[in-house]
Parts: structure tokens; C-alpha cells; sequence
């Protein structure tokens, strides 16, 4: 995902937007396009918790899980899978929405992404694509 020539605007949104709308747990290897995503949806109000890794998330989500709404999460990870982080982290909050993300589209992939109604978009995105998920998932 490039940065170049991507300008992210801040909104209009209430304050409250934070509390109401809960955390989102950003989990992407490549630290440009973490930091990219991070830094769009901070823009956007929402609160944000990042992790470089299938055990990172782990990590983060034992320690702030309750506060969690939304995992955004890289499918490749050099750890893991995000699929599967996505299954386990939802075992521990049912209500969690999943947004995997992804340079590639593997077939084998989709079945599981639709049966657990998972969203996907696919590498590179448009920011305001993204932020569009995150808004819809999160009502």
C-alpha cells in the first residue's frame, strides 16, 4: 500500500465516537502499512491498539480484549495466520468484528471468511474503502 499522494482528512465525528464505537486491534507485519492504517482510523476518532504479530495480538488482546470491537488484521503474518488469530480471538469475545486484509486472495480462503462473516479487502486498498468497513462492521 502506498502513501504517496493519500491524503486522510479529519471528520466530523463527536467525541463520543471512541467510547461508543470501541477499540480496534490493528495487526499487520509490515510496520508501513500498520502505521498507515493506525494513523487513518486515529484520524477518524476511533481508539487503537496495534501489534506487529500473530503473538503481539495475542499479547495485546489478553491484556485489553475487554475493551476490543474490531480486529484488522493481515491474513500473512510471519507468525501466524490472520484467520486463525481471527477464530481464536473471537472464541474469547463472540461479538468481535473481523476485517482480514490481504496482498493475495488464496480460493481456499473464502468459504471461511463468509461462514464466519468475516469482511476482506484486499491489498492495496484505498483508505476511505477501509474506513468504510471499520464504520459498517462497527453499526
Amino acid at each position: 500500500m502506498e502513501q504517496t499522494g493519500t491524503q486522510i482528512s479529519a471528520p466530523s465525528l463527536d467525541a463520543n465516537r471512541v467510547a461508543a464505537g470501541g477499540a480496534v486491534l490493528v495487526v499487520d507485519d509490515d510496520p508501513a502499512v500498520k502505521r498507515l492504517i493506525v494513523r487513518a482510523l486515529q484520524l477518524h476518532r476511533y481508539q487503537v491498539f496495534a501489534a506487529g504479530s500473530y503473538r503481539e495480538a495475542h499479547e495485546c488482546f489478553a491484556l485489553e480484549g475487554g475493551c476490543i470491537r474490531m480486529l484488522v488484521a493481515d491474513i500473512m503474518l510471519g507468525d501466524g495466520n490472520g484467520i486463525i488469530l481471527a477464530g481464536e480471538l473471537r472464541q474469547r469475545n463472540l461479538g468481535l468484528c473481523v476485517l482480514l486484509i490481504s496482498g493475495r486472495m488464496d480460493e481456499a480462503w473464502g468459504p471461511c471468511i463468509q461462514s464466519n462473516g468475516y469482511g476482506f479487502l484486499g491489498k492495496p486498498f484505498a483508505l476511505p474503502l477501509l474506513l468504510g468497513q471499520v464504520r459498517e462492521m462497527l453499526g
